[in-house]
């Protein structure tokens, strides 16, 4: 049943991971790939669960050590920050279908957001990419109402946060507003 919701959820978005594998890794308990083996443990102090038994003499995570604790967290957090960024994709079309959002800024929006997802999910980070995609645009401060463009430290502040200011007058922006008319 939730895994239907899940599934349905995603055919109403563009996301880069399949929506099965985001199922498995959060609904699917034999899944190798999922994070039932964690939470089962972290949940039970003595964990009956066939796939993923406590070992004898042993409490978990009671007699972790650091590399125990390192494996899970990078585990948790490899996993957790995909499904995080689906379920917002989710959120946030369902909210633009509400709110009857004008394609413009929901292609803006989309925009920023796969660039904070490409600073997320990439390695590699290229800042050039994104330099040449804002640099056409420019914004008109709603406090000094001169305008400007996207250059310089008024961009990475857009890239690399969710706010950016004025370079004339310091009034602070944000990045991917709805505006209410």
């Amino acid at each position: 049943m939730k895994e239907d919701i899940f599934r349905k959820a995603g055919q109403k978005i563009e996301f880069p991971i399949d929506r099965d594998l985001l199922v498995d890794v959060i609904y699917n308990k034999s899944s190798p790939k999922g994070l039932s083996r964690i939470w089962d443990q972290s949940l039970h102090i003595i964990t009956d669960n066939k796939r993923y038994p406590t070992s004898v003499g042993n409490l978990n995570f009671i007699f972790a050590d650091e590399k125990v604790w390192q494996e899970h967290w990078n585990t948790y957090y490899d996993k957790i920050t995909y499904i995080m960024a689906f379920m917002i994709e989710v959120s946030i079309t369902l909210f633009e279908e509400i709110f009857n959002a004008d394609e413009n800024t929901k292609t803006f929006n989309s925009l920023i957001r796969n660039i904070k997802y490409d600073l997320t999910f990439s390695n590699e980070f290229n800042t050039r990419t994104y330099t040449d995609l804002f640099e056409v645009l420019s914004f008109t401060c709603d406090e000094c109402l001169k305008e400007y463009e996207l250059k310089n430290g008024v961009l990475m502040e857009f890239i690399h946060d969710y706010l950016f200011t004025c370079p004339y007058c310091s009034h602070i922006e944000r990045v991917g507003q709805y505006y209410l008319v």
